[in-house]
């Protein structure tokens, strides 16, 4: 009898926490969802503001987040083993979206900024994907950080870039934690699955660039396109 109701105990504790990460189920796509019918939702603001000129890198950002929608769809597969037993993974590395800055239509001058900051978007990419092949996350993670640390220093710029610097970050943070807890259960090491989701984000820092560097004479009139569509990623 005493075995029997250990044994409901542990199931049903079991059973409590693989339905307490039900919000935990493509994560990645309901994040870019939103993402995109936010950006939907703001593109007539700034087109406003803009006088037209904001337009054009709205819709070239959704196109973009909907293409990557495709991109998640094996990693997303791949991860729910890991949320069915518990293990938040590729679900505590997400922001939420409510958690967007309160929307500015003009951003005082004296924080405009004047001149773009010259990142090189290419460095980092190069030192992820050797960091990534020997398995050397403490490396990548400080790397990473190091250019997050510098971009501290130019706000409201590369916004795009900032955001898949943060979200790259925060991924490399949580990974020992769910590693050690897929140990602890016996599963797959996930590692795999962290790497693909981090080569895909890192494969998309040149469109974010490019993004970057087209919206800044709005930024520089003081228009936050993306600065303020992207929420805080807690990554230190």
């Amino acid at each position: 009898m005493k075995l029997l109701v250990l044994a409901l105990f542990i199931f049903a504790s079991f059973s409590s926490q693989a339905e307490g990460l039900g919000h935990c189920y493509k994560a990645i796509e309901k994040h870019i969802t939103q993402a995109i019918a936010h950006n939907l939702k703001v593109d007539s603001i700034y087109n406003e503001l803009s006088e037209g000129r904001s337009h054009s890198l709205s819709m070239t950002l959704v196109f973009y987040e909907r293409l990557s929608i495709l991109a998640v769809k094996g990693i997303e597969h791949e991860s729910r083993m890991y949320q069915e037993k518990g293990i938040a993974l590729l679900c505590d590395e997400l922001a939420d979206m409510k958690d967007l800055p309160d929307f500015q239509n003009s951003l005082p001058e004296n924080l405009r900024p004047t001149i773009f900051h010259r990142y090189n978007s290419k460095l980092i990419n190069s030192k992820l994907k050797a960091s990534l092949q020997i398995n050397d996350l403490k490396k990548a993670y400080d790397d990473v950080a190091s250019d997050l640390y510098e971009l501290e220093s130019f706000p409201n710029q590369l916004c795009m870039t900032r955001h898949i610097l943060e979200s790259i970050a925060r991924t490399l943070l949580q990974t020992d934690k769910h590693r050690e807890k897929a140990r602890n259960l016996e599963l797959p090491d996930p590692i795999n699955t962290v790497k693909k989701f981090i080569s895909l984000q890192r494969k998309t820092l040149g469109l974010a660039h490019n993004l970057d560097t087209k919206a800044f004479p709005l930024q520089r009139d003081g228009i936050l396109l993306f600065c303020q569509d992207v929420p805080a990623i807690f990554w230190k």
